[in-house]
């Protein structure tokens, strides 16, 4: 993968997700509708994170996915993940640039068979 943690100079003091998220969006000029329909969020989880009421996305093609916006480069994709908030799971040992696909994949898998489980009543949410 091709992660890394380079805050720029401009982005250092803006520590929190939301605010990188934030910042992303506009850079690439999109409203939350369209920023969502070209990462595969729906428009209120993009609203929702950046008003702080949301978690971050977990998936990594969501992350992935930000490097094909218009006007948006590596180092934002880096303050982003670098934030304050940012899933640290995707990252081995602190290095988001050593992301293990692997864990990943079965991450993706355990959250998706649970979901199922609480959909079919299985588990009850707290």
């Amino acid at each position: 993968m091709w992660y890394t943690f380079n805050m720029t100079e401009q982005n250092a003091e803006i520590s929190t997700y939301a605010e990188q998220f934030r910042i992303l969006r506009d850079k690439t000029g999109l409203d939350p509708k369209s920023f969502g329909e070209q990462t595969g969020l729906t428009e209120e989880k993009v609203v929702g994170i950046e008003a702080e009421e949301v978690s971050p996305p977990r998936k990594v093609t969501f992350y992935e996915s930000l490097s094909t916006l218009p006007n948006v480069i590596q180092q934002d994709v880096d303050s982003l993940l670098a934030s304050q908030g940012a899933p640290r799971w995707l990252a081995v040992e602190g290095d988001p640039s050593n992301v293990n696909p692997e864990f990943v994949r079965i991450a993706e898998e355990v959250n998706e068979t649970v979901r199922k489980m609480v959909n079919k009543g299985r588990f009850t949410k707290e």
